[in-house]
């Protein structure tokens, strides 16, 4: 089976009030199935952007996401 994400990185944004830094991990998938018209994200929802990963891949991305110091992982859709 496989996914397809658009970006993964550490992001500092409005997860201080979850863990309390700016070293949260974030894995973005596209291709959501609801494909709003009103979506702040198009490029995920209506374009499908980004690379199909497999299981193995999305373990080499949630690892270096801990290795460059993520306390936490958001996985966004």
């Amino acid at each position: 089976m496989k996914a397809r994400i658009l970006r993964s990185g550490i992001h500092s944004g409005e997860e201080a009030l979850v863990y309390g830094n700016d070293r949260s991990g974030m894995v973005v998938f596209s291709g959501c199935h609801l494909a709003c018209s009103f979506c702040y994200t198009p490029e995920t929802s209506v374009l499908r952007l980004g690379q199909d990963v497999d299981a193995d891949g999305f373990a080499v991305i949630l690892a270096r996401l801990l290795l460059s110091g993520a306390r936490n992982l958001n996985l966004i859709s």
